[in-house]
């Protein structure tokens, strides 16, 4: 038998149940919420000696670079050469410590080509400081103790003769340490085993306590402090250098921040008891209007399920009265729901736009898809007459007389929201949203002008492409016929006239077939290179030589400008060939008789630029922008009046770029243009 539940005041449970939750709560969060605290402020505070230990490790690489640098500045200095030469000692010293102070190192010494100390900034020269290696440490025994040196060297050279031995220090003393402490706000130690050999630190606790066992990190106090250190090796086992970050505050700060915490948690807990107790008292009455309202709302909106069986008596009425509203309505409003979410999420989902007009031509309904070929928003369309939105440049038409019958098709050129023209395929449609009761006219469009463009190329390169293949052929025809029937009655001249006429109707087509074939290999996913280390002058020369008859047919005069040096390439010899003969078949074809074409390249930081430049027409703005796409023509014909098939410039940029290199246009000041492509350095191994 169900136990029935005994309605209690509302008031009553309110109170005792905000009071146990907000006692629960400040016991559950408070206590995982301040151990939480402790231990991220201390992950923190580590985390943090590990990236200054970083950043300052990176501060002395770059001073010890710095001091490289100082050394082979010293040591190219022209003064110092002719000093050493003419072996004045005086003048040397007084030279010496006047770049020292220029310099900001702490030593420079000058050693004979075998090791002997010559002269040097300071009077007490340690022993041996002509045998200190370079970019070492070194320690040095001094009175006040042992010190360590960071050593940088460099020959000085004249005329292939090693005159002397150029050797300057960076003293890691305390001073040094306390100036980069003031850059980094931290402190540091150096050790030589347990002994510290420097120290920023002002107290000498953390120093003379020593530092026992090694440790990759460690805590210790100095001067009332708390510090966390994390230290790495300068010379291995033998030398390490000891970062330090004072985390004082961040324990006072820490210690703040759990008062602050336990203060919040406590008051939070105060006052949500006080609002609880509060709250109780002044829903019981609200409640009972509330459980008469409920009766108007059995045909409004429908809410959740509502559980009749609760121990309140209040709110027991009304969930009773809305429960009642909720049994009449659900069917009803879940299918209907369901119906209209799924035809919106339908037609949000199509492409193509759907647009529903009334019969005068207002704008009912604009899909997402509208939205997205039109670029009109759905709100600045809706109650707009269609010639508003649709509209037909240089016609006296309204749109509403273009739409097709239901079934129909039609392709209609049309302004979009931007200014734009765009061609459109209306599909006339029979459709009629839910929510909409008087639309007569539906369709449906699509944004065909990318189709229409590429139809209009692709008809230009055929027709282009037939031109570039009965060419050739016709020349290959011609002169074999000529060679069958004539051979024997023609002249060494004439016979190597056909031959040279055979050869080039040859290499045209072969570079045709072989545009053709890398433009079907890229639009298919399979276009690949091998690259590897080659030479440019070879790939140069073998295009050239391709290029040669072509070039002569024309008396045109090929110049190569050559780098004295010029490295190894990352290139496949083959494919960048191909690149060379593409963009020298286009100045030769579109650059006069008598003119020069230049091959020039120039070397850059990490990559080799090659330019082929021409004395033709040069290319307008309006046609660089896509000169380097699929079917694209120069716009600027030659002295023939004809244009190729608009395949070899995407195969270059394709090969280009699949050797990590860039390919471009720009103007030639002489008149014509330049193209360019780039190959990444590779010296030989």
């Amino acid at each position: 038998m169900k136990k029935e539940l005994i309605p209690r005041s509302l008031s009553v449970q309110m109170i005792l149940s905000f009071l146990a939750v907000v006692g629960l709560t400040a016991v559950a969060t408070g206590i995982p919420a301040i151990w939480l605290l402790q231990n991220q402020m201390e992950s923190q505070a580590w985390s943090q000696v590990a990236q200054d230990q970083q950043t300052s490790q990176a501060l002395f690489q770059a001073d010890m670079a710095e001091l490289h640098s100082a050394a082979n500045l010293t040591a190219q200095r022209p003064t110092l050469a002719r000093l050493l030469s003419e072996g004045d000692g005086d003048d040397l010293h007084t030279y010496l410590n006047a770049l020292q102070t220029g310099t900001g190192v702490d030593g420079i010494f000058v050693c004979d080509p075998q090791g002997g100390l010559l002269v040097s900034t300071e009077v007490d020269a340690p022993g041996g400081v002509c045998t200190f290696e370079a970019d070492s440490f070194e320690i040095v025994s001094r009175a006040t103790g042992d010190m360590a040196w960071y050593v940088a060297r460099q020959a000085v050279q004249q005329e292939d003769a090693l005159l002397a031995t150029i050797v300057v220090v960076r003293q890691w003393d305390n001073a040094y340490l306390e100036e980069t402490k003031t850059q980094t706000g931290l402190d540091y130690i150096l050790w030589q085993g347990k002994s510290a050999l420097a120290s920023s630190f002002t107290a000498t606790g953390a120093v003379e306590n020593g530092m026992g066992e090694r440790m990759s990190t460690r805590s210790f106090q100095a001067d009332g402090q708390l510090y966390y250190a994390a230290n790495y090796d300068l010379v291995e086992n033998a030398l390490w250098l000891e970062t330090a970050l004072n985390v004082q505050a961040i324990r006072l700060a820490q210690r703040r921040l759990d008062a602050v915490l336990v203060f919040s948690i406590t008051a939070t807990a105060v006052v949500v008891a006080i609002l609880g107790v509060l709250l109780a008292r002044r829903m019981s009455k609200p409640l009972e209007l509330l459980a008469k309202a409920a009766e108007k709302l059995r045909g409004g909106d429908l809410q959740a399920q509502v559980d009749t069986n609760i121990p309140v008596e209040e709110i027991a009425q009304v969930a009773q009265a809305l429960e009642g509203a909720r049994v009449d309505l659900a069917q009803i409003l879940t299918r209907l729901e369901q119906e209209k979410n799924w035809i919106n999420n339908l037609l949000d989902s199509i492409v193509e736009g759907v647009v529903a007009l009334d019969s005068t031509g207002k704008v009912l309904y604009f899909s997402s898809g509208a939205e997205k070929i039109m670029l009109w928003e759905r709100g600045a369309v809706l109650d707009k007459h269609c010639d508003d939105v649709f509209n037909i440049p240089n016609r006296d038409v309204s749109f509403l007389d273009c739409i097709p019958e239901p079934g129909g098709r039609r392709k209609l050129d049309v302004v979009l929201g931007d200014g734009q023209l765009a061609t459109l395929s209306i599909s006339g449609a029979q459709l009629t949203p839910s929510e909409v009761n008087d639309a007569h006219i539906a369709f449906v469009l699509r944004d065909v002008s990318e189709e229409e463009v590429i139809n209009r190329l692709i008809g230009q390169f055929l027709a282009n492409i037939s031109h570039e293949f009965r060419t050739p052929l016709s020349a290959l025809a011609a002169s074999t016929e000529l060679l069958r029937d004539q051979a024997a009655y023609l002249s060494k001249e004439e016979l190597q006239q056909l031959i040279e006429a055979l050869h080039l109707s040859t290499v045209g087509l072969q570079t045709l077939i072989d545009n053709l074939l890398e433009t079907a290999s890229i639009e298919a996913g399979h276009f690949r290179v091998s690259p590897m280390v080659g030479d440019l002058k070879d790939i140069i020369a073998d295009a050239v030589d391709l290029m040669q008859p072509l070039i002569e047919k024309h008396s045109q005069q090929l110049v190569i400008n050559l780098p004295i040096y010029l490295p190894g390439v990352r290139a496949d010899h083959r494919r960048i060939v191909q690149v060379l003969v593409n963009l020298l078949s286009n100045a030769s074809k579109y650059g006069p008789d008598h003119s020069t074409i230049m091959v020039e390249v120039k070397l850059m930081d990490s990559k080799v630029q090659v330019r082929v430049i021409d004395q033709g027409p040069g290319i307008s703005t309006d046609h660089r922008k896509q000169l380097f796409h699929r079917f694209m023509q120069t716009g600027t014909p030659n002295e023939y009046g004809k244009e190729g098939a608009g395949l070899g410039l995407s195969v270059v940029k394709a090969i280009v770029e699949a050797h990590g290199g860039e390919a471009g246009i720009a103007d030639n000041p002489q008149g014509g243009s330049i193209f360019w492509f780039t190959l990444v350095q590779m010296e030989e191994a």
